[in-house]
């Protein structure tokens, strides 16, 4: 063990005076990141004393600090793979359509409560995800159609979530003990059976309450944020990916973070203001789900690992997480209006609203698609518009 420790020394010895090169090299080519520079320094630095631990611990050659070696290699390992995987590789590739989405996103964070994100690198070269390893600047990644079209651009918001969740653990903490307190009640409030009867359904409950583990918390409480902060576009989104991508939305699969679709659609309309619910595009979206939902085989688990009342309790205790931890997050509730104008620019609005009312232009003149996203993108472009 002793030899590998020493073998860790020289490779990181190696590996951290590449990182502080290409550090070096990124803060004189990349003026836009001031912040992520700063940081990256940090890790950096962060690194060389736990690389001067390993090194002492090395030449120290105790069996018993020897093992106290390997936790230090993996705290270091986790660092390195947030520089290398994430931040250095987005810095280097950054061009003018990342900042363009970059922008667009930052944009949005008062409106969206996040206050302590002081920057944002986007990537636009994956589907939809985040890294949110540091809250204050997440990594995002998108499809780079969003340079194009407003298409899946609701789903950011979703990603924003997670980076909510990340920042304030109580969420997380909050949602598992509501979970908890269900299955303990649904436990409690069984009838008399047989005890093979019994057995086999607190077995079932069991499953159900460890499946709720904290990512698929995480990706529920993503879904309730986004439609809370972006409304109905954000539940037209989330119908419209499942529809398109011919997802099973009853199915309950173990090796998937996310929660089956049917419950996060569910959550997301559950969400929606009155005035949004009663809105003829809303139940155009509506009908279109129900449609699809009704040929689609429910999983004989769905009931009980996803119930309805389960969802309406963790979308109340999100709510309320949300109104408490981001009180100057702005739950979207603006009327969903059609946009009449079929010559001229866009108004000055926020992305919010503008993928608001692309619903109304899908529902009821969607030969129009083309024409309106070149408009939205266009608009967006535009150094004049409002934050």
């Amino acid at each position: 063990m002793e030899n590998y420790l020493n073998s860790k020394v020289a490779e990181y010895s190696f590996l951290l005076d590449w990182l502080e090169s290409e550090i070096k090299g990124l803060q004189t080519r990349n003026a836009s990141h001031p912040l992520i520079i700063k940081c990256l320094q940090d890790k950096l630095g962060e690194l060389r004393q736990l690389h001067n631990k390993l090194r002492i611990i090395g030449c120290l050659g105790s069996d018993k600090l020897v093992a106290r070696a390997i936790p230090i290699i993996h705290d270091m390992e986790y660092q390195i793979i947030i520089l290398t995987y994430y931040y250095i590789p987005g810095l280097e590739r950054e061009n003018a359509d990342d900042i363009f989405i970059r922008d667009l996103v930052s944009s949005v964070k008062a409106r969206c409560g996040l206050s302590w994100v002081e920057d944002i690198l986007v990537r636009l070269d994956s589907h939809h995800a985040i890294f949110p390893a540091i809250p204050e600047i997440p990594v995002i990644f998108a499809p780079p159609q969003h340079t194009a079209c407003t298409l899946d651009m609701a789903a950011i918001y979703h990603e924003l979530g997670h980076d909510v969740f990340q920042r304030f653990k109580e969420i997380g903490d909050d949602l598992a003990a509501t979970v908890y307190l269900y299955f303990f009640n649904l436990r409690q409030s069984a009838s008399t059976m047989a005890p093979e009867k019994r057995k086999a359904r607190d077995s079932t409950i069991k499953n159900a309450l460890e499946y709720w583990n904290t990512e698929r918390l995480n990706e529920i409480f993503s879904d309730i944020y986004a439609a809370y902060v972006c409304g109905p576009a954000y539940y037209f989104s989330s119908v419209d990916f499942v529809i398109r991508l011919g997802r099973n939305p009853f199915a309950i699969t173990v090796t998937d973070v996310h929660p089956p679709w049917a419950g996060r659609v569910y959550a997301c309309h559950n969400i929606l203001v009155p005035s949004h619910k009663s809105d003829e595009a809303i139940r155009w979206i509506e009908k279109i789900w129900n449609a699809y939902t009704a040929n689609q085989q429910k999983n004989a688990d769905f009931d009980m690992f996803c119930p309805t009342a389960l969802v309406d309790q963790l979308v109340d205790i999100s709510i309320q997480n949300i109104q408490r931890l981001l009180p100057a997050a702005q739950r979207y509730s603006a009327p969903l209006q059609d946009f009449v104008a079929k010559e001229g620019d866009f108004p000055a609005e926020s992305l919010e609203k503008v993928l608001n009312d692309r619903i109304k232009m899908l529902h009821k003149d969607p030969g129009r698609c083309a024409e309106w996203e070149k408009k939205a993108v266009e608009m967006f472009k535009k150094p004049t518009r409002e934050p």
